[in-house]
């Protein structure tokens, strides 16, 4: 008989006479409650059950004695369907290509200003180094809207947000996901050009270790002042 024909008439009769979180795997202390088999077999499963299976201690009664307890069946769970992955799944192995293919930026201290944006590995030239799966976009929300937020919030979206004299360009994702790109610093001769939909490109070949840089006045058709 193999595991699953045993579990299929193990599990009716074990319901039908004692309840299931009752009985513990005597041999390694597995709980049936988590789809455990036994760790012994046999061709009847009422012998099975008397010979794997003890009853457990009594349930807790308080409510928070049984919340801890359904928590921590829960962690347990996690970890088994964590330990089922294999790590070689084609989930992984579609993250390792996407690493491959689109990651080339970290953050570090700039000479331009505060952090920058830095090559890890070569950039080759008219990509977008910042290329995402995840497709966030700018909500636009008037600066009168804005004005009425803690001043610790305003400054946020005035440091982090693109924003003009009458809205602030917002990102869908909210501000505790902050984007790479946002510590791009100024230079008149950037490797980097921003497109008109927010994404970008290399003008050239970037080498490891260089700061990418775009241009502000032409990104944001303005001339800066610093």
């Amino acid at each position: 008989m193999d595991s699953g024909q045993r579990l299929r008439k193990l599990q009716p009769w074990a319901r039908g006479r004692l309840p299931l979180q009752a009985l513990v795997c005597e041999p390694c202390g597995a709980d049936l409650l988590l789809g455990h088999l036994p760790c012994r077999s046999s061709a009847d499963p009422r012998q099975d059950l008397a010979a794997v299976y003890r009853l457990r201690a009594p349930r807790l009664e308080s409510p928070a004695a049984q919340q801890e307890e359904t928590l921590g069946r829960t962690e347990v769970s996690l970890a088994m369907a964590r330990q089922k992955q294999s790590p070689s799944g084609p989930l992984s192995r579609e993250l390792l290509l996407r690493l491959r293919e689109h990651q080339y930026c970290e953050l570090r201290p700039s000479p331009i200003h505060g952090i920058g944006v830095f090559a890890i590995r070569a950039v080759p030239k008219g990509i977008d180094p910042f290329h995402s799966n995840f497709k966030d976009r700018e909500i636009r929300i008037p600066k009168e809207s804005v004005a009425g937020l803690p001043a610790g919030l305003r400054r946020l979206l005035k440091t982090f947000c693109y924003y003009d004299d009458t809205e602030f360009w917002v990102p869908s994702s909210g501000l505790n996901v902050v984007r790479l790109s946002i510590y791009l610093n100024h230079h008149k001769r950037p490797n980097l050009e921003m497109l008109k939909d927010g994404t970008f490109r290399t003008l050239r070949r970037i080498a490891p270790d260089e700061e990418l840089t775009m241009d502000y006045d032409l990104s944001f058709e303005e001339v800066h002042h610093f």
